[in-house]
């Protein structure tokens, strides 16, 4: 294991005489999966790396390995975008209603006949100059009593 790692080269296993078994470090072996999936994708035509006459295998990964890094630098773009777009969805959804408003709530209700309004004035029970915080109600058919 000590000379696989080290050496970065395979290291053939025997048992009776005959290779059984080839060992290889995790750098290597990581680059080995690399390259074929980029020469997979490139034969199936999944990566966008035009292929023509007389181009080097180590140009063509070097090609692949910049596709398939512009892939995921786009897709994570897109991850992020919708894990925004999400949050703000949770982030609506969590929000309290708007109050409706004094008239929508009567309105709401079937209380439309009903009008809201200030409680001084000539209708107020306390006369005309009296000034009163809350709201009086009163029929809006009925002539402001």
């Amino acid at each position: 294991m000590r000379l696989a790692a080290a050496s970065g080269e395979p290291v053939y296993v025997t048992q009776a005489g005959r290779t059984t078994a080839v060992l290889v470090s995790r750098l290597s072996y990581e680059r080995l999966r690399r390259d074929l999936e980029i020469l997979s994708r490139v034969i199936v035509g999944d990566l966008d790396v035009s292929l023509r006459e007389g181009l080097a295998l180590g140009e063509i990964l070097a090609r692949g390995e910049w596709a398939l890094a512009e892939e995921r630098s786009h897709a994570a773009e897109e991850r992020a975008a919708a894990e925004r777009r999400l949050a703000a969805e949770e982030r609506a959804a969590m929000r309290p209603a708007r109050m409706p408003t004094r008239e929508e709530f009567l309105v709401s209700e079937g209380f439309d006949h009903l009008v809201l309004g200030p409680a001084s004035g000539a209708g107020s029970a306390t006369g005309g100059d009296a000034v009163c915080d809350a709201p009086s109600v009163w029929y809006s058919g009925a002539g402001g009593e």
